[in-house]
């Protein structure tokens, strides 16, 4: 396949409704959805809701049979101070409408997945994509750095997230002393399993030294407050790097509840809440992403071998669980930030950048 060159691209006229659309997106994110669908209609494509209406698919076919392949994004919602989503949601619709364009050009179905933060479970509940599956479900998130510059880091990109409870019970006999010691221990526990086992004992020093990052691990909440709690619940979230330390922390969670409760005489149980997978950017497939981009006229592209970001979970995990897939992240200005406006021009060389790939997908089982 020819690098995209600009025959499928849209025009400048394009992009600054693509602008124009960001900032109606910012000012009435409620009606996000119902944006999202209009625009997806008018590309002919088949629009379906899904979590109540929150979640919008759509599936836009070429010329022929072919391979699926899909794009997913955020949409932006009233609670979200982020800009990130607005941008992401645009930047979905301007793909589509590039794909709608150019559609006798490619075989196979193109899917578009949008969500609000947070219902990824709900949206994949409802089989939004075909029972064959995908090609890949790839997705953009803007970030701090030079606009328009497209990353694309192999291996892990985001850590994953494992939620636990550990509830213990008072035992009759306990003194007041020995209660508060036994939580104490307790949080001390839940404290360490949320900190050192997924990460290295380097970073875990480096880490834990501020104090906003060890109150991110644990939170305790006493469902009663008198003098001795009947009750009490530790919240902890252990983050991991890589996708086997979930099963290892699990075990040592389990492990901690069944030695608090044997030494102190005490129930304890732990439950644990649906996990998230790190995003993991495999690197095969960035090598020939890479590749196609370097090639590609107007797309501002920097590889790297490997880069982190600590801290972060994200809910495309769940996507690229289900169809793999890559996730690009897009330089949205140095300043851009939680509750700082993001420099809508990042967003034609990464929407070139993305049309590129999947044009490239949906064509090369043809040879076209």
């Amino acid at each position: 396949m020819t690098p995209l060159s600009g025959r499928s691209l849209c025009s400048s006229a394009g992009y600054a409704d693509c602008q124009r659309l960001v900032s109606l997106l910012r000012q009435a994110p409620e009606d996000a959805s119902f944006i999202a669908r209009a625009i997806l209609e008018d590309c002919r494509a088949d629009v379906s809701l899904h979590d109540g209406g929150r979640s919008v698919s759509a599936a836009l076919t070429g010329l022929g049979e072919g391979p699926a392949v899909a794009f997913a994004a955020h949409l932006p919602a009233a609670a979200d101070a982020s800009d990130s989503a607005s941008l992401q949601t645009a930047a979905a619709l301007e793909i589509a409408r590039q794909m709608a364009g150019c559609r006798k050009e490619w075989p196979g179905t193109l899917f578009i997945l949008l969500y609000p933060k947070g219902r990824t479970r709900e949206l994949l509940a409802e089989n939004p994509l075909p029972e064959t599956g995908a090609a890949g479900i790839h997705t953009l998130r803007p970030h701090p750095g030079e606009a328009g510059e497209l990353l694309l880091c192999q291996g892990a990109v985001t850590c994953g997230e494992t939620p636990f409870i550990l509830r213990a019970a008072y035992r009759e006999g306990l003194s007041k002393t020995e209660w508060e010691a036994f939580m104490q221990e307790t949080a001390a526990g839940v404290a360490r399993l949320s900190s050192h086992p997924q990460l290295t004992a380097e970073d875990a020093n480096r880490m834990l030294k501020v104090p906003a990052v060890r109150e991110r691990f644990v939170r305790a909440a006493i469902l009663r407050t008198d003098i001795a709690p009947r009750e009490i619940l530790f919240f902890g979230s252990a983050l991991v790097f890589h996708r086997g330390m979930q099963r290892l922390v699990t075990q040592r969670i389990q492990r901690l509840s069944d030695e608090l409760g044997s030494r102190w005489k005490v129930t304890v149980t732990a439950s644990f809440l649906p996990s998230l997978p790190p995003v993991y950017n495999d690197p095969t497939l960035c090598g020939e992403a890479g590749g196609l981009l370097r090639q590609s006229d107007g797309v501002f592209y920097r590889g790297s071998r490997s880069r982190f970001l600590p801290f972060v979970t994200d809910d495309y995990a769940l996507l690229q669980r289900a169809g793999g897939g890559l996730l690009f992240l897009l330089g949205a200005g140095k300043a851009h930030g939680p509750g700082e406006p993001a420099d809508e021009r990042c967003l034609a060389p990464g929407i070139r950048g993305v049309v590129c790939l999947l044009e490239h997908q949906l064509t090369k089982s043809t040879g076209k």
